[in-house]
């Protein structure tokens, strides 16, 4: 299958072995090559009402209630408590930033099969003594781009369509979103020494308290960012672009 190579598509395939490949369902952000752009990629939506719908499967978001405007005008607390010795830190890395905005907006997130199973185990480890705090870096994008609190088990009969094919039935788990805000990696010197850099870093590779609570006092005194905010009207605009294929 060919797809569009441009600043709306990730250059990717859709993996052979899934099982959106075999039944011709696909999920955003990939979109089959004949639907045809109309006008600048970064500032147009597709306009498809010529053609005949495909049998894209929308975002299954029906029994997810989405972020309200004030719970997003809460996030990013000028003030947030950092003496957290009995916390445990996560970083997880995401697909795209497609899935973080996901994350965002209906409060879940998932990963792989094995992943899944481990935050799982960390979640009911802790019995609600302990807060677990995830760190959000998209691949290759060489910095963090937010913070959420683990806030459920993962609930491994759920389904949720708008991830990365791999992951849309693996379920999900809850998260509360504190920071979003583009951290980079040059501003972590601590990172650099445990790692060569955050591409190097496994996904929910769990990291010390003390590198931990560095993190969160970065976000916290970060007054000037760019922020995945910033565009959150533009990836709702992708988000209705799916729907409307139904």
């Amino acid at each position: 299958m060919d797809f569009p190579r441009d600043a709306y598509y990730l250059p990717c395939y859709v993996p052979w072995y899934s099982p959106q490949y075999h039944s011709g369902v696909w999920f955003p952000p990939y979109y089959p090559s004949y639907v045809q752009q109309q006008g600048p990629a970064d500032t147009e939506l597709l306009s498809v009402s010529s053609r005949a719908k495909t049998p894209l499967q929308a975002l299954d978001v029906s029994d997810i209630p989405p972020i309200t405007s004030q719970e997003l005008q809460q996030l990013n607390p000028q003030d947030f408590e950092c003496n957290l010795m009995n916390a445990r830190f996560f970083i997880m890395k995401s697909q795209c930033e497609d899935d973080v905005h996901k994350s965002v907006k209906y409060g879940i997130w998932t990963s792989s099969y094995e992943n899944n199973n481990k935050m799982n185990h960390v979640f009911r480890e802790a019995n609600g003594m302990m807060p677990i705090y995830l760190f959000f870096s998209v691949i290759n994008s060489g910095m963090l781009v937010g913070c959420a609190e683990m806030i459920s088990a993962v609930n491994f009969t759920a389904r949720f369509n708008g991830w990365y094919p791999n992951f849309s039935n693996l379920g999900y788990f809850g998260v509360r979103w504190i920071f979003v805000k583009d951290l980079h990696e040059k501003r972590l010197k601590q990172i650099k020494l445990n790692y060569n850099n955050f591409d190097s870093i496994p996904d929910s590779e769990e990291i010390s308290v003390k590198l931990g609570c560095k993190i969160l006092k970065e976000f916290t005194k970060l007054s000037k960012y760019k922020s995945l905010l910033d565009d959150f009207s533009y990836y709702d605009m992708k988000e209705r672009q799916v729907l409307s294929y139904l």
